[in-house]
């Protein structure tokens, strides 16, 4: 399973990060962190009406993700508003079909 290291833990608290990934694999779970972290679903830009930045966004956590995603990797996103994001919102924003 991959976790999406999002802003807000990235930037200011990593301890439910580390928390959860330690619960995790003590459940048996093997846990990937890409490397370069995604960071920043893009979904502050997108309620800013700013697109272009959203994308830009979309864009570096899309280059960390896919290739896992592609093979059936788990992504679990731990703040609220980046699970729909990357779900619904990043498809719309690289211009390709959500899978």
């Amino acid at each position: 399973m991959a976790l999406h290291v999002d802003c807000q833990t990235e930037h200011f608290d990593s301890g439910p990060a580390v928390a959860l990934v330690q619960v995790l694999e003590r459940l048996g779970f093997q846990m990937i962190l890409p490397a370069p972290e995604p960071g920043s679903c893009g979904a502050a830009w997108i309620s800013q009406g700013r697109p272009g930045r959203a994308v830009a966004m979309a864009r570096r956590g899309a280059g960390a993700l896919v290739g896992l995603a592609e093979r059936g990797v788990p992504i679990l996103a731990l703040n609220s508003t980046c699970g729909p994001t990357l779900g619904r919102e990043w498809a719309g924003l690289l211009g390709v079909a959500a899978g």
